[in-house]
């Protein structure tokens, strides 16, 4: 009973300890210094946008897509149907993620943000 009841006071008194910490003690720990810059500061690659075709789409559908907007898939990103697309000359980020974007057999289309560490 001695080993159970030791168990048992160690168990309350870092229970204790945690909750008088509070949620900040489990929160992962932000160092202002290392942290991402949102994209509206750090801007996008010009030229590039980002396009995420609705699941079902084959690939050659894809490229034909592309092909007839002009661009040029620069390549896959992960496994969810999502492309890096450079523009043709002359359109610019928010015409060409607009075209993408108006087409049915895509999800989304956006700006291919910078990200900085600050």
């Amino acid at each position: 009973m001695g080993k159970y009841t030791c168990t048992m006071g160690l168990f309350v008194l870092f229970s204790a300890v945690i909750f008088a910490w509070g949620p900040a003690a489990c929160a992962p720990r932000v160092h202002p210094e290392k942290s991402i810059a949102p994209p509206q500061e750090a801007g996008h690659v010009a030229g590039q946008i980002l396009v995420r075709f609705r699941n079902g789409v084959a690939r050659e559908r894809i490229d034909t897509l592309t092909g007839n907007l002009g661009g040029r898939i620069l390549k896959p990103i992960g496994f969810m149907n999502i492309f890096l697309i450079e523009l043709p000359e002359g359109i610019d980020v928010p015409a060409g993620a607009k075209a993408y974007g108006d087409l049915p057999e895509v999800k989304y289309a956006e700006p291919n943000y910078k990200s900085r560490l600050q």
